[in-house]
C-alpha cells in the first residue's frame, strides 16, 4: 500500500512534469517540452535563463541552437496570417530576413546513447531542459528540426511569441561572435508578453 505522503509527491512530480520519460529525440515532444511547457509561464520570464544554460553547452550545440532560431525566425517571416498575440514576432522576424541571413552550418554531431534520449526531465528546471534540448539538438541535426518547427508553427500564438522572445535573447549572446550575424544584437526588439 502506497502512503498519502508517497502519493502526494507523486501527485507533485506529475505535474511538474518529473517521472515521466521522454524521447528526446522526437521534435514534437521537444517543443511540447520548451515551447509548451516550460517557457509556458505567465508569472516568470524563464527565456533568459534558458539562454543562459544553453550558453553553457558545447560548441556544436550553441551553433545548432543558433540555427534553430534563426530557422524558426525564417518561418516566421514568411508567415502571412498573425494576429495580435504574435505580431511582434512576425514584424521582428521579417525585420531580420530583411537582410540576407546566413545561418551557421549545422554538422552532424555525435551519436547519442539510448540512455541519453530516453530519460524524465524535470520541466521546471532550466539546467535539465537546456540538457533535454541539447540531447535533441545533437540528435536530429540531419533532419535540421523540422519536427521541433512544425510542432512549433501549430503551437498557440502567445507561446510561438515566448520561444521567439528566448531565441533573440540567445541570439543577441551568440550573435556578437558570429562576424556575419553580429548585427542582429543592434535590432531592438521588444516582444510584449501576452
Amino acid at each position: 500500500m502506497t502512503s498519502p505522503e508517497k502519493c502526494s509527491i507523486r501527485r507533485i512530480q506529475e505535474i511538474r512534469g518529473k517521472g515521466d520519460r521522454m524521447n528526446l529525440k522526437n521534435g514534437k515532444e521537444m517543443e511540447r517540452l520548451v515551447a509548451g511547457t516550460y517557457l509556458n509561464n505567465m508569472c516568470i520570464d524563464r527565456g533568459k535563463t534558458l539562454a543562459e544554460e544553453m550558453g553553457k553547452q558545447g560548441t556544436d550545440v550553441k551553433t545548432a541552437f543558433t540555427y534553430l532560431n534563426l530557422a524558426w525566425l525564417e518561418i516566421l517571416s514568411k508567415m502571412e496570417y498573425h494576429d495580435a498575440r504574435n505580431e511582434a514576432s512576425v514584424q521582428l522576424a521579417k525585420e531580420i530576413y530583411n537582410r540576407p541571413v546566413e545561418p551557421p552550418k549545422v554538422t552532424s554531431l555525435k551519436e547519442v546513447s539510448e540512455k541519453e534520449t530516453v530519460r524524465s526531465v524535470d520541466s521546471e528546471s532550466p539546467r535539465d531542459v537546456a540538457k533535454a534540448l541539447s540531447t535533441y539538438l545533437r540528435t536530429d541535426s540531419a533532419g535540421r528540426y523540422a519536427g521541433f518547427l512544425q510542432a512549433l508553427m501549430s503551437e498557440h500564438r502567445t507561446l510561438q511569441q515566448s520561444f521567439t522572445r528566448m531565441g533573440m535573447c540567445w541570439l543577441r549572446a551568440d550573435c556578437r561572435n558570429r562576424k556575419n550575424l553580429s548585427w542582429i544584437c543592434d535590432i531592438d526588439a521588444h516582444l510584449p508578453f501576452i
